[in-house]
């Protein structure tokens, strides 16, 4: 997840900084306000600012980069659905499953046993 803020070549110092805060702290949970004010920048500029530099919202990019995290915890780990959910700053599971769906396709547990049928072959 490191790799997207040094991929970032946009003009705007506010969006490397707050790539750089979703990055360090994307295991929390992590709200607009919390880049608001870490950031000392107004929310509604701050998200078209983002949307316009990244191509995607604030909310989408958070969850893409918690999924991303969330997926090597399946793959690398044996704990357990809620756990993985917890440790990437989803307190409902539920939700967090919802998430991870529509951004992989596939619920955590699929992604799991996708994983471990392609270490056997």
């Amino acid at each position: 997840s490191n790799m997207i803020t040094s991929v970032y070549s946009g003009s705007s110092s506010i969006i490397a900084k707050a790539l750089q805060y979703i990055n360090r702290n994307y295991k929390d949970k992590i709200t607009l306000t919390d880049i608001e004010n870490n950031l000392n920048v107004n929310g509604s500029y701050f998200s078209s600012l983002f949307r316009h530099e990244m191509g995607i919202t604030f909310t989408e990019y958070l969850n893409q980069v918690k999924i991303d995290y969330a997926c090597q915890l399946l793959e690398t780990t044996n704990l357990s659905i809620i756990d993985i959910s917890l440790a990437t700053g989803y307190e409902d599971q539920s939700y967090f499953t919802k998430v991870f769906k529509k951004c992989t396709g596939e619920t955590p547990k699929q992604h799991r046993n996708k994983a471990a049928n392609q270490i056997e072959q």
